[in-house]
Formats: C-alpha cells, structure tokens, sequence
C-alpha cells in the first residue's frame, strides 16, 4: 500500500520532541562483601600497628609435692601492623552543565558525586583484597595497605610451585599451577585452622569456585521443593566438622582462591572516613574531593586459611 501524496511523516518534521526516559539504570554492581563482614577501628597513624600473643604449647605438668618451683619462659607478644593508603575520586562539573536540562537526574554535580563514592567503596574493597604488600611510601610514591592475600600464610592448601607470603603484610604469595577444586582442599584447611585453634565462620570465593563450593558432596546437588514450587541448586551455609560456615561470593578478590576467614579476626582501620569537600574553583566549573584513609587489619593470620591456585573456569 502506498503512502497517499502529500502525507506529512516524522521523518521530514522539524521539532519533534526526542523520547528520552527519565530513569537511568546503573549498570556496574556495587556490593562490598568483605567491608560488610569486618569490624571497624580507628587510626592514628600512617603506620597502623597491633600485637598477638600466644601461649606456650600445652604439655605435662606435674609437680612434685613441696618443690620450689621454677620459673617459666614468658612468650612476648609479636608487633604486626600495615600503612594506611590514601584512595580518591575527583569530580568536576561545568556550570552550563548544571543549569541545562537533564534527563535522569537534576543535579549533576550531586548525581556524580553519589557515583563516585559507590566507585570509591568499591576501590577499597579491591584493595583489602588483591595482592598489594604494604608499603611505607615516600615522597613521590603512594603508601599501599597490604591485602588479605599478604595476611594468609600458616593454613592453606597451594598448587605446584605456589608459595604463601610470610604472613605480615610485608610480602605477597607466588601463584602456583591451577588445579580442580576439590572439596579435601577446603576440609584440610579448616583442619589446619582448627588446630591453630580458629573458628571459622565464612568461605569467600569468586564466581567459579563459589559455584564448584555448592557441588560438593551432599551440597546443593539441584532438587526441587515440590510445596514451594522451587529448583534448589546452592549452598549458602556449611555445616563442616569445625562449625557452620557462611558462603560468600566476592566479585572483588582474586578468582584462583577461596578464602577460609573468621570475620572477627579482621577489622579495617580508618584514618580519615570517607568524606567530600569541595575544592578551590578556578574556572565555570565546580569540583568536589572524595576521599578515604585506611588499612586492612590481620588481628590472627593463624586463625584464617585460603585454598589457592584454583582452576577459575
């Protein structure tokens, strides 16, 4: 059929109105899990530092009737700590920018200021759980806060050629060869912090491990829960030997491991809290400072564990 003569169309009309909707959809995910799981603190030092203390190796002890006792060794606590890092995010917006119309929000300095903070909240959470040592800095280069992956040394279960970090936030593992994940890996772990004398209470892992964690055996292998009309296929708690432990999937961490944690054994420390301040205007824009100071906190290494050198697809 064709178009009758003379048919005005949109496609020759000047002055439509552009179909623009008012909703924006954010796009990247912003979840902290591990920020969500740890305790907070303050610092007030660049160099924030703690100390542990354990006890002597438990043993006979059986005194003779009378006897004049002697004295025994004292175990002196050992000094750990880790530097507080600077992180920021800087926004400037124009004048013009301000005041034209907008679709989707009315403010944009507020709206890129509201961005900015969730993109720094997720830049600490990378931070507390990549592979950076800490570092004291210098003039010209940044202090870096060690991650939890330079905290986990005495239990863990490495592939071929994997080698765990001293333990203190001073140095970082050595990758080793990628293996199956099994479930004996993470049952050895636990074993290792049980005897330590943790007590674990969450598995973190990144989205293949996390997906192999709930084909275990006697995990979620898929079933259906006929009166609620449900497909089961996942693991969210494991009742193990050594206590029930949460499982968490942290889009943050490094996708080989699987971290094995007692969340009251971390804290992170906080210099100066997330803040906004607005800086000097130099020009027809407006500019705003988001910013951070803070460090991971290993309050007792021995009580966590990680399975490292995982296959991650």
């Amino acid at each position: 059929m064709a178009v009758p003569t003379n048919t005005f169309q949109s496609h020759s009309a000047i002055g439509n109105r552009e179909d623009l909707t008012k909703v924006i959809t954010l796009l990247t995910p912003y979840d902290t899990p591990m920020q969500s799981l740890i305790g907070r603190e303050n610092a007030t030092g660049t160099l924030h530092e703690w100390q542990t203390q354990a006890l002597a190796a438990a043993a006979t002890n059986a005194v003779v009737e009378g006897d004049d006792p002697s004295t025994d060794a004292v175990t002196p606590t050992v000094r750990i700590g880790n530097y507080v890092q600077i992180l920021d995010k800087v926004i400037g917006v124009s004048n013009t920018q301000q005041w034209v119309d907008k679709a989707g929000r009315t403010n944009e300095l507020s709206e890129q200021m509201r961005l900015k903070a969730l993109e720094l909240k997720r830049d600490v959470e990378f931070m507390l759980m990549q592979n950076n040592a800490r570092s004291a800095g210098s003039s010209s280069t940044a202090r870096n806060s060690a991650g939890v992956r330079s905290y986990t040394e005495q239990n863990g279960s490495r592939g071929s050629g994997g080698s765990a970090p001293t333990g203190n936030g001073t140095d970082a593992p050595t990758d080793g060869t990628t293996r199956p994940v099994t479930e004996t890996m993470f049952l050895d772990v636990l074993q290792l912090i049980a005897v330590q004398g943790g007590y674990p209470d969450t598995v973190m892992a990144h989205a293949f491990v996390r997906r192999n964690i709930s084909a275990f055996a006697g995990g979620a292998t898929a079933y259906r829960m006929v009166e609620d009309k449900k497909l089961v296929s996942t693991v969210k708690v494991w009742e193990s030997d050594w206590g029930d432990l949460k499982i968490i999937f942290n889009r943050h961490q490094f996708e080989r491991e699987a971290f094995i944690f007692q969340s009251d054994t971390w804290r992170m420390a906080i210099g100066d809290a997330y803040k906004i301040e607005p800086l000097a205007k130099t020009g027809h824009a407006d500019k705003r400072l988001l910013s951070v100071e803070c460090c991971l906190v290993s309050l007792a290494q021995e009580h966590n564990g990680v399975v490292a050198d995982l296959n991650s697809s």
